[in-house]
């Protein structure tokens, strides 16, 4: 996954590799597992500063991940989320115990713990991440219409809600374009390729804001793929 975030003539970019499974339970239900978080760059290069790098642990520490997410794409619940949060707590006992006298790394935590003190914390928290909101959507695909909610946009901690409709082109690409946003300066554009099989190749989202001036776009790319009668992974590590 690449996601680049521009500002006028400036630039950042995120990337990471990693591995996913889903399988079918039932007609109604779907498991899904985040395997784990490979290498991550930032602007192309490997983490520099101690808090990028801190934050990564701590984002790692979490894999995998099991949820169980409804056909209609609703996340239902985080399966496997006392051994998250002991992995979670672990790690950061161990980095508050490596950076005794940094406030800021211990007010860090302090703030992300809330998104993991419960069960239902961690579910809130997984469901404003876009890669997870992005994937579930091209896998229920059978909807007209679509609700986003991009955070951190147009500036951190802001977010910018889209309604997109559907188009359906030769089967194999799905493209979701959004009337402007209630101020009319936002736009959105998300697109899944789609394989023989119907099964993700591609997606990318794009959004953009005139007002002020920056834009954002989402690429996750599936580069290999194993399928079952029951389940498929799909991974780019």
């Amino acid at each position: 996954m690449e996601s680049v975030y521009t500002k006028g003539n400036t630039s950042s970019s995120f990337q990471c590799k990693g591995i996913f499974r889903a399988a079918r339970e039932d007609e109604n239900l779907y498991s899904f597992t985040f395997e784990k978080k490979g290498q991550v760059l930032i602007n192309g290069q490997a983490p520099q500063q101690i808090m990028d790098r801190i934050m990564l642990k701590m984002g790692k520490s979490l894999y995998p991940v099991q949820l169980i997410v409804s056909d209609n794409g609703e996340l239902l619940s985080v399966e496997n989320f006392a051994i998250i949060s002991e992995r979670w707590n672990r790690e950061a006992q161990a980095q508050l115990s490596e950076q005794q006298n940094s406030p800021v790394v211990a007010r860090y935590i302090a703030n992300s713990r809330k998104n993991i003190e419960n069960a239902e914390a961690l579910k809130q928290s997984l469901m404003r991440d876009s890669l997870i909101k992005l994937l579930f959507c091209g896998l229920f695909s059978d909807r007209q219409d679509y609700c986003f909610v991009f955070e951190n946009f147009p500036e951190r901690e802001q977010k910018q809600s889209f309604i997109c409709n559907k188009r359906v082109i030769n089967d194999c690409d799905i493209i979701l374009d959004s009337a402007r946003s209630a101020d009319g300066q936002a736009l959105c554009t998300i697109r899944y390729l789609l394989g023989e099989r119907q099964e993700i190749n591609r997606i990318s989202a794009c959004i953009s804001d005139a007002e002020k001036q920056c834009g954002k776009t989402i690429e996750i790319e599936f580069t290999n793929k194993v399928q079952s009668s029951k389940s498929w992974i799909l991974f780019n590590e």
